[in-house]
Formats: structure tokens, sequence, C-alpha cells
């Protein structure tokens, strides 16, 4: 890979940070929605106070996600819905525009753009998670912990937008879609090897069949498809889409199932498991570190193992299905109070371990899924496609926060 291509790689991880670094400052802002959501009608002391938590307070996170997601109780109600307002706001802008658009715009360079999409959202979750930490360490006032997260989130999206700028301006940007152009024609034009009379000799997958001309159907159209045949079909925006969806269906259906399975359990119910250890310092950076820092880090390294590892189609849905598994195995962990269920699983290392193989197939099925859905289409058409698999992940995303949210108040 040359400099410029780095450089554009880069480029892509930086902004794609953007469309999940908001979403993740809201989400791990803990101290401070703890402390503005705390119950102010009776006087309860630092240490008692997560004993005593308020329904607001054990269900912000899953809100959050579904809008994505004075000292009474009117002014806290007011106070929580215009937060979910912004939240919702926040999550539109950089989840819903930026996330789907990237994406899609991803797609027109070489793959390893696309992966440099995937790899900037796990940067923008573990920088969330650092933050959270190192904010919770420093600052011990609430507000001003909640005030760094705003402030870094604000300088963050600024300085997106400059770079943004420079790459669709760039003229190495502009050379290297050249080139991703002619790599594709030069692939396609491989496929046509001679042309004789009426007989074309055409070579796919290392089989010749030839093919009388007079037979072939005006309406063929592959993959493999001569470009001059292709360049003048018009085709509305509704076939392009179903042309996308025949190509890529099963990819969008494990997207789909992956992102419900991860919106579902994170952050909504994995963040309420407490640890059973006596330790202080463990006890109050437990959720930062276990659910999620461990979560941020797992994710990203399963992004990065898809340059090592290809599944097959059926191996891709059978995977998807079965990290479902890992949603009830969080509801039954140390979650206290609870009200209409019981705790099953007491150890801190079945959470953990629970959690490091859901976070590492988060990331690496969810990469590969993206990456072939935008792979398995023409050229043309992979802007389209990663715009709709973006899309797909929001919607899937809105009906997991969902159900996490209803598990949450069936607890």
């Amino acid at each position: 890979m040359n400099t410029y291509r780095m450089l554009i790689f880069a480029a892509f991880v930086f902004i794609s940070t953007t469309s999940l670094l908001p979403w993740n400052l809201f989400m791990n802002a803990h101290e401070y929605y703890h402390y503005k959501l705390r119950n102010v009608t009776e006087n309860i002391s630092l240490s008692d106070e997560k004993d005593g938590e308020t329904e607001l307070q054990r269900s912000y996170e899953g809100y959050i996600t579904l809008t994505g997601g004075v000292s009474c109780a009117f002014v806290q109600l007011a106070f929580f819905d215009i937060s979910m307002l912004l939240a919702s706001l926040a999550s539109f802008g950089s989840i819903g525009l930026i996330a789907c658009g990237l994406l899609g715009f991803s797609a027109k360079f070489p793959s390893e753009n696309v992966q440099a999409v995937m790899i900037g959202q796990a940067v923008a979750e573990i920088l969330s998670s650092l933050l959270s930490i190192i904010c919770q360490s420093l600052a011990a006032n609430a507000l001003m912990n909640g005030r760094l997260f705003f402030v870094i989130a604000l300088i963050w999206t600024i300085l997106s937008i400059f770079f943004y700028e420079l790459l669709i301006r760039s003229k190495e940007t502009e050379s290297l879609l050249v080139e991703e152009s002619i790599r594709i024609d030069q692939s396609s034009s491989q496929r046509l090897l001679a042309l004789d009379g009426n007989i074309i000799v055409i070579k796919e997958r290392n089989i010749i069949n030839f093919t009388c001309l007079d037979s072939l159907d005006n309406s063929f159209e592959t993959d493999g498809s001569p470009l001059h045949l292709r360049s003048v079909e018009a085709h509305s925006l509704w076939d392009d889409a179903k042309q996308v969806w025949k190509k890529t269906k099963t990819e969008w259906m494990a997207g789909f199932i992956i992102s419900f399975g991860t919106m579902t359990a994170f952050p909504a119910i994995s963040s309420l498991v407490q640890t059973t250890a006596k330790n202080v310092i463990w006890k109050n950076y437990f959720s930062s570190l276990a659910c999620f820092l461990l979560f941020s880090c797992g994710d990203a390294l399963g992004r990065l193992f898809v340059n090592f590892f290809k599944l097959s189609r059926k191996a891709l849905i059978i995977l998807s299905f079965l990290r479902l598994l890992a949603i009830p195995v969080f509801f039954f962990c140390n979650i206290n109070p609870r009200y209409h269920s019981v705790t099953l699983f007491h150890n801190d290392e079945i959470f953990i371990l629970t959690m490091i193989l859901f976070s590492i197939s988060n990331g690496f099925l969810f990469t590969t899924t993206t990456i072939n859905a935008t792979r398995k289409v023409r050229e043309e058409l992979r802007e389209l496609a990663g715009s709709i698999f973006g899309f797909m992940a929001v919607i899937s995303t809105v009906f997991g926060s969902l159900i996490g949210l209803l598990l949450v108040k069936v607890m």
C-alpha cells in the first residue's frame, strides 16, 4: 500500500469514528447521568447511591440506544426527555447520516477502505471507553465529567468535517477511484477472451464456455457481462435495489441478526451486571472495564481477524444465530435489584468470558458481512449496497434496543 493510499485509509478511519463517537460518549457518561438522574427526594450518600438506583438510572442506556435509540421529579424527567432528544439527534447525524453515507462512499474504493470504516467505529468505542475511565479517575465532579465528554465529541466532530473535506477534494482520492475503476474494467474484460463471428468465448471460474451469440439473451446481465452491454442499460433505483438484494440477501440477513443481538444485550443489559468482588476499586470500575472497554477491544480485535479468516455464507448465518445465546447469559448474570427474575450466574468470570466471545464475534461477523455485501455487486452498485446495508444496521439496532429495554423492564 503506497503513501497516499495509507493516508486515505487513515482518513476513513478518523472520519468513521465520528459515526459512533457521539453515541458512545452519551453511553459512557455514567457518572454524569447517574448524578443527574439520582433520587433527589431522599438524602442518599454517594456510597449508598448504587444500591438505590432509580428507574431512570437503570434504563437510561437502553433509552439512549433506542432513541439513537431544580430538584423535583418533574424537572428531572424533563432533563431526561431533553437528553434523550439530543442523543437521538446526535445519533441521527452520526449513525444515520455519517455511518450510512460513509459506508456507501467507502464501497467505491478498494475493499481495505470498507474495513477502515469498520476499524474507525471500533476506535470510537475504545476511545469513549478510555475517556470514561480517565474522566472518572481524574474528575470527581460528575458535572465536569459530562462537560468534558461533550466538548471532546464536539471537537472531534469538527476535525472530522475538516478531514472529510480534504478527502473528497483530494486529487489522490480521485486517482484512487480511477485506478479502482480501471481494475474492475480489466477484470470484467478478461471474461471476454475472444469474439469470432457468432461465437463468444467466456471464461468464468476457470471454465471456458462457448456460447452462440444469436442465442444470447439481450437482457443477459451478470457480474461478468461486458461493460458496453451494461452501460446502455437504464435501471431505476428500485431495480438497482432489487439487484443488490438478490446478490446480498444472505449478508443482509446475517447483518440484521448480528446487530439485533448486539444491541439487545449491549449496553442495556450488560451494563447493569455487578461484580461480586469485595475490592472497592474493581467495583467502581467494573462496568467501565469489564463491559464497555472489554467489548470495545474485543470488537476491534474481531474486525482485524477479517484479514486472516474467511467464512462461507452458511457458516456466517449459523454463527450469527449462535451468538444470540449470549443474551440469556447476560440476562441471568449478577444484576440487582431484580423484581421478576432470579440471578443464575454469580461469577464475574462467566460474564467476562461471555463478553469476550460476544465482542470478538460482533466485530468479526459484522465486518465480514459488510465487506462481502459491498464486494458481491457490480462497481456502480457498490455505493448503493453500502448505504442500504448501513440503513439495515440502523433498523436492526432499533429493534434490538427495543427488546433490550423491554428485558430490563421485566427483570
